[in-house]
């Protein structure tokens, strides 16, 4: 995003403090409002085309830039024209990665996958048609738990959450079918007061968007797997250079850093057995 859109990443008080741009705009990733290379209305707009291109309106963008090309053309600012150029062909590039279906409805996909206690919920955010997005959620599964009931409870809470704001769709395809389904998506339905149906038998598009959803959650519990055990053979590897007789269970481990004696900063991390935590 800051490659397409060059726009500042800073905070308030680390803006309103530069005399002189950044690195990140000399690595073309920020205009530089801060010194008021850029204009205010370029900027503004920029900020604009950038929420546009969030929301999937990537062609509305592309048109706004293609004339915001000519217009400069025609007034012969030719440099900022070839600007505008290359804007539109690193957003046609990422467009182009992005369209995987002809189906140009807004969905969630959901793919489930469980292995040696380790849980992940992997969801594709499909909006008009595209992957807008994807994130993976571990919830812990207790003892005796199916992770169906584990999923029916994820859902109520991801979707009634009133703290987060998010576009819901209308659609939520599930890899994982489980008793109460019907009722679960009648009682969201009611709460959200709009159309809302989850389905878990999809042909087509849906499929193929479903059978990524379902590798990419098969490859982050392996992945989670992986890790657990690469951690847990450094711990024993530690307990036997240190000759300890008892296993370690918790280490807290301290980094300080000054600058030439001041501006002193310490940090703090935990580890268990598990992870960092």
């Amino acid at each position: 995003m800051q490659k397409l859109f060059p726009i500042r990443q800073c905070d308030d008080l680390y803006y309103k403090s530069r005399s002189r741009p950044c690195l990140q705009y000399q690595l073309d990733r920020c205009s530089a409002p801060c010194v008021g290379i850029v204009s205010d209305e370029e900027y503004s707009e920029q900020v604009k085309l950038a929420g546009l291109f969030l929301r999937g309106k990537d062609k509305q963008v592309i048109r706004q830039l293609v004339a915001k090309m000519e217009a400069a053309a025609i007034d012969m600012h030719y440099e900022q024209a070839a600007q505008y150029r290359d804007q539109i062909t690193a957003l046609r590039r990422v467009a182009e990665q992005q369209e995987v279906s002809n189906h140009k409805g807004d969905m969630d996909v959901i793919g489930v996958d469980y292995a040696s206690g380790i849980a992940c919920f992997h969801l594709l955010f499909i909006r008009d048609g595209k992957i807008f997005g994807s994130r993976s959620y571990y919830p812990s599964v207790p003892a005796e738990t199916d992770i169906e009931e584990v999923l029916s409870s994820f859902l109520g809470q991801f979707y009634l959450n009133a703290d987060i704001q998010r576009t819901i769709p209308k659609e939520v395809i599930l890899s994982h079918h489980f008793d109460g389904l019907k009722a679960l998506e009648e009682s969201i339905e009611h709460a959200l007061d709009k159309k809302f149906e989850l389905k878990t038998q999809v042909r087509g598009d849906r499929a193929n968007f479903l059978r990524l959803a379902m590798t990419n959650a098969s490859n982050a519990v392996a992945t989670r797997l992986s890790h657990k055990n690469t951690v847990e053979q450094r711990f024993q590897l530690l307990e036997e250079a240190l000759e300890l007789n008892e296993p370690i269970k918790r280490m807290e481990c301290f980094d300080i850093s000054h600058t030439m004696g001041e501006s002193t900063v310490a940090s703090c991390v935990v580890f268990n057995r598990e992870e960092c935590t």
